[in-house]
C-alpha cells in the first residue's frame, strides 16, 4: 500500500530527528531507521497493529526499543501515518 503522511507525523519525525541528536548521530539514523522500516512493515501488512480503543479507524504501532508508537489509519489504496508520538510525553491526544 501507499503511505501517506499528514503535516503533524511531518514534523513528529522532524521533532524526534532534533530530540535524538542530542544521543548522537548513530541514534538519530538508528531511530529514523526503526520508523521508516515500521512504516513499510505497515504498508505491507496495514491491519497488522492494534486499533486504538475508542478512537475509529486509527491504529497504533509502537517502534521497537524506543519509546515512540506511531499512529494510523487504513484507506482504501493507502495507510495515513496520522502522528509519531513518545509514549512518554505525548500520548495520543486525537490531534
Amino acid at each position: 500500500m501507499r503511505v501517506e503522511w499528514s503535516q503533524s507525523a511531518v514534523e513528529d519525525l522532524r521533532k524526534i530527528a532534533v530530540d535524538s541528536r542530542a544521543f548522537g548521530d548513530i541514534t538519530v539514523r538508528s531511530v529514523e531507521s526503526r520508523v521508516l522500516y515500521t512504516i513499510f512493515r505497515l504498508s505491507r501488512f496495514p491491519e497488522s497493529a492494534q486499533k486504538v480503543a475508542g478512537v475509529a479507524g486509527v491504529r497504533a504501532a509502537p517502534l521497537v526499543r524506543y519509546p515512540f508508537v506511531i499512529f494510523y489509519k487504513v484507506l482504501s489504496d493507502s495507510i495515513l501515518i496520522l502522528r509519531i508520538r513518545n509514549t512518554a510525553q505525548h500520548p495520543w491526544d486525537g490531534r
